[in-house]
């Protein structure tokens, strides 16, 4: 994703700083950071810039519950750790594989092997701009 979209999305409401996230979600800041680091959350700041990392808030949802963490977690590592936008941009982009629906709006545990074949499929690919 180009540095000029990346500053589009980051500036958009869902998009929470770590104590936002930390706070709305009730988890320690500490595990935000360890869950970012360890590639099982997606924090996300601009390239080339040292602006505060933003967390979408949708992915509060997704690691609430054991299953759709696990699942959540899955897609993460299927995607790769070289890229959080790539990964970003795949659970926001309409997809073939789930009736051309976003991850997000199609999320459900029994649709897990449809998430992960989506995100298997997107992981290969050459970058969108």
């Amino acid at each position: 994703m180009d540095p000029l979209a990346q500053e589009r999305w980051i500036g958009r409401p869902e998009m929470l700083t770590a104590a936002q996230f930390s706070e709305r979600f009730r988890l320690a800041p500490a595990t935000v950071d360890n869950r970012r680091r360890s590639g099982r959350l997606l924090g996300l700041r601009p390239e080339g810039t040292r602006r505060t990392l933003r967390y979408p808030a949708w992915q509060g949802k997704l690691i609430a519950e054991p299953a759709s963490r696990e699942l959540f977690e899955r897609i993460l590592q299927a995607l790769g750790p070289a890229d959080p936008w790539r990964a970003y941009e795949f659970f926001v982009s309409p997809s073939p594989l789930l009736a051309h629906r976003t991850p997000i709006d199609g999320w459900r545990i029994d649709a897990g092997e449809q998430l992960l074949m989506s995100a298997h499929s997107w992981a290969p690919a050459a970058p969108r701009s």
